[in-house]
């Protein structure tokens, strides 16, 4: 029989769910955003208002589990259409970002980041009451996430924006003067969050490029920088090996190994010519040694 899930089932599950959040539980998280996943795809047909709750409940367990998610769609979708429910989560998304790309041990890690950019490139998810004016558009579109970065893009002449350039967009940008105390925090959560692994995916194609040919070693993964306009810290590189010169010292033999001295030594057999002490009982006759 289906779950029938209530406006009352709602808050006790709310309830229940804060030490998964206070305490990033993924493992559960993940369990808990399953188990509600069906029951709730039977509400969008009937109580609208109540659906888009338990969706912002899944999305924000989805974020918190999303270093245990293996899906790349998956995630990808959970970028372009639930971003702002995790920037309503009292943690930093991307941190919770850089575990997901860190379990990938440098596989296809450059991939991985330019899809997530791409979906948040994507995101219809409305920030702001009113249109907003975006260079090459001939008339005010949406104020979806799209099309703020789209703004944000073309109002920036950096190809990898500062801080600084980031703060005068937030508050001198006649779009972004239009928004809430709270709807301008978060758009500066989504620009820092979009610069930082744009940063990210750049310093890593730069790496690529300058790589020699050949099989490529594997990549350390690296934490993004946290402050969105410097450079990102890559791994150091291992020194290629010199050859030796002539006038270089050569390698030395390596030591032979040193007898363990609580080794018992192995009895050699009684040599001519020589006297052996003889053993009688406890007593040793040494007057022939």
């Amino acid at each position: 029989m289906a779950i029938q899930l209530t406006a009352e089932q709602l808050k006790i599950i709310l309830e229940k769910a804060q030490p998964i959040f206070e305490h990033l539980q993924r493992k559960k998280a993940l369990e808990w955003s399953r188990q509600l996943e069906r029951p709730v795809a039977d509400l969008e047909m009937t109580d609208r208002a109540l659906f888009a709750q338990y969706q912002k409940l899944i999305a924000q367990l989805k974020w918190v589990a999303c270093p245990l998610i293996r899906n790349d769609q998956e995630f990808s979708e959970l970028v372009e259409k639930h971003f702002l429910e995790g920037l309503a989560l009292d943690v930093s998304l991307i941190d919770l970002v850089t575990a997901k790309l860190e379990l990938q041990f440098g596989v296809n890690l450059r991939e991985t980041i330019n899809e997530i950019l791409s979906a948040l490139r994507k995101n219809k998810q409305n920030l702001g009451s009113q249109p907003i004016d975006v260079k090459g558009e001939s008339a005010p579109v949406k104020s979806w996430v799209k099309n703020w970065l789209l703004d944000f893009i073309g109002s920036v002449k950096a190809k990898n924006p500062s801080q600084i350039e980031e703060a005068d967009y937030l508050f001198n940008n006649q779009n972004a003067k239009k928004l809430s105390e709270s709807d301008r925090e978060t758009l500066g959560k989504i620009l820092t969050f979009y610069n930082t692994f744009k940063l990210y995916a750049d310093g890593l194609a730069l790496r690529e490029k300058a790589a020699p040919s050949g099989p490529s070693p594997p990549v350390t993964p690296i934490t993004p920088s946290p402050f969105p306009g410097q450079p990102v810290p890559l791994p150091a590189q291992p020194s290629p090996a010199r050859p030796l010169s002539p006038s270089s010292p050569q390698p030395t033999e390596p030591e032979p190994s040193r007898r363990d001295i609580y080794q018992e030594p192995v009895e050699e057999p009684p040599k001519p010519g020589r006297a052996e002490p003889r053993i009688e009982g406890n007593v040793v006759d040494l007057k022939n040694k």
